[in-house]
């Protein structure tokens, strides 16, 4: 505790300009250290696990110009300051931009894979992911975007993942959310659960339906 206080009477001591450069360099290492490297690979096996939640699979960073395109994103890479993804987290946007980030690796295709955002109002999220041109695959839904027009169609924003690869694919997603802090869980989720969940949604919007305006 003394060697505490005297750094600490020791950084007072230090001119503003001198103290406030200090400052800087430590909040810019606690940074780094918190960032950590990318995530690892996740392997995707239905036998094994069907549904995979995003936290402790991905990494987030939040663009707070919200100017810079995938492009800009994919380019700085592990110079933007990346985040775990964890359980329960909430993103005061505001204005700025959610991105996401995560790799996933098929061995085989028995069935196929999906990200699912677990929030019907989202305003808009884009999923990007190379193609083997090295172009850019772009899938994009939210409320912004007409539910016909979604690449899987439904209540909740969902987008198709790569089938069997030889190497594992990177995938970045983008989430714009203005109105409210985003705070929806995400998940990787197969081909059967995802049937299943459909059939429960249909099954309990055609009940309402059935009910009304009685229920």
């Amino acid at each position: 505790m003394p060697a505490v206080v005297a750094l600490l009477h020791w950084f007072l001591r230090l001119p503003g300009r001198a103290r406030h450069g200090l400052a800087l360099v430590l909040l810019a290492l606690g940074s780094a250290a918190l960032a950590g490297p990318p995530p690892a690979v996740i392997e995707l096996d239905a036998r094994v696990r069907p549904v995979v939640p995003l936290p402790g699979h991905a990494q987030f960073w939040i663009d707070s110009g919200g100017q810079l395109d995938i492009d800009a994103v994919a380019r700085q890479g592990d110079a933007l300051d990346w985040r775990p993804v964890l359980d329960e987290a909430r993103y005061p946007l505001d204005g700025q931009v959610l991105w996401f980030r995560f790799r996933a690796h098929q061995q085989s295709a028995p069935q196929r894979w999906f990200i699912e955002l677990m929030d019907s109002g989202i305003d808009r999220a884009v999923l990007y992911q190379r193609s083997g041109d090295g172009a850019w695959h772009r899938q994009e839904a939210g409320d912004a975007v007409p539910v016909p027009h979604w690449p899987v169609p439904g209540r909740l924003p969902t987008f198709s993942l790569t089938t069997k690869t030889e190497t594992p694919v990177d995938y970045w997603l983008r989430v714009e959310h203005a109105r409210v802090a985003y705070s929806a869980p995400i998940r990787l989720i197969s081909g059967t659960p995802l049937a299943v969940s459909r059939d429960q949604e249909q099954f309990l919007l055609g009940a309402t339906s059935a009910c009304w305006p009685w229920c």
